[in-house]
């Protein structure tokens, strides 16, 4: 009984890992001016601001450049559920 219920515990845990990495999307900014992630003074926005905050709105680039946007597939989570 204790072997499964490890077995148990350690399969959850892995689910609350996972979800907490990997559940939402990782996006991408190529291409885009250091002025998109500075506030209105000039200072660098923390990685926080700049996520939470989201970016909503990018300048073309000095050569006329629209940065590219994207994101990564977030983990499927039936890797942990599906048996």
């Amino acid at each position: 009984v204790m072997s499964i219920t490890d077995a148990a515990c350690r399969r959850l845990m892995g689910m609350e890992v996972a979800s907490e990495f990997y559940g939402a999307p990782q996006r991408y900014i190529l291409g885009a001016s250091e002025s998109a992630f500075q506030d209105a003074a000039g200072t660098t926005k923390s990685a926080w601001e700049t996520y939470i905050g989201r970016v909503l709105a990018l300048e073309r680039d000095e050569d006329g450049q629209v940065p590219t946007v994207g994101q990564f597939t977030a983990h499927d989570p039936q890797t942990y559920t599906k048996i």
